[in-house]
C-alpha cells in the first residue's frame, strides 16, 4: 500500500490484485481503508474498476469502507458493486454486522457526528434537524438516541427498506 501514496495510478493494477487476494474480511477492510486514505484515490479507483472484476468479498469490503465515516462516494460504491457483481441480497448486513456497527457507534464522538451531519455534500440537514434546526422530513436527531435502540437506528440508516 505504500505504492498508493507515491504512484497510485501506476501501481493500481498491482494494488487491486493484492486486494482481490486478501485473506479474510478484516484484511480486505484494512487494505481498502489504507487505499482510500490516499487523497484523490476514490476517483482513480472508480475508473480502474470499470475494467476489472473483483471477488465478491473484496468488493463488499470496499463498499463498507466507502460508505463508512461520512464518506460520500456513490460512484465508487456503484463501481465496486459492478466489479464484484454484488446484488442487494449479497450486500445485506447480517444481524451480527449490525450489532458490531451499533457497538462501534456507542464509542463515537457526538461533536464529530454533528460535523458529519452538517457536511453540505451529504445533505443530512436537508431532511433531518438537530434541536429544531434543519429539515422536517426525517426525525429530529436530538432525541433519536433516547427514543430508539442503536441497532434499530443503524439498520434504519444502512438498510432502510428492511423494516
Amino acid at each position: 500500500m505504500a505504492l498508493a501514496g507515491s504512484d497510485l495510478t501506476g501501481s493500481l493494477s498491482q494494488i487491486l490484485d493484492v486486494v482481490s487476494s486478501a485473506a479474510g474480511e478484516e484484511n480486505a477492510l484494512a487494505l481498502w481503508r489504507s487505499l482510500l486514505s490516499v487523497k484523490g484515490s476514490a476517483s482513480t479507483i472508480t475508473r480502474a474498476l470499470a475494467k476489472i472484476s473483483l471477488p465478491e468479498a473484496a468488493a463488499r469490503a470496499g463498499v463498507r469502507v466507502a460508505r463508512k465515516g461520512g464518506r460520500n462516494e456513490p460512484d465508487l460504491v456503484l463501481a465496486l458493486n459492478r466489479a464484484g457483481s454484488l446484488t442487494d441480497e449479497s450486500q445485506a448486513l447480517t444481524d451480527e454486522e449490525i450489532h458490531r456497527i451499533a457497538y462501534d457507534v456507542t464509542r463515537g464522538d457526538p461533536a464529530r457526528g454533528e460535523l458529519v451531519y452538517r457536511r453540505k455534500e451529504l445533505g443530512c440537514i436537508v431532511c433531518h434537524a438537530i434541536g429544531g434546526a434543519g429539515g422536517k422530513v426525517g426525525p429530529d436527531m436530538t432525541s433519536l438516541g433516547a427514543s430508539a435502540v442503536t441497532d434499530y437506528i443503524v439498520e434504519s440508516v444502512l438498510v432502510p427498506n428492511r423494516k
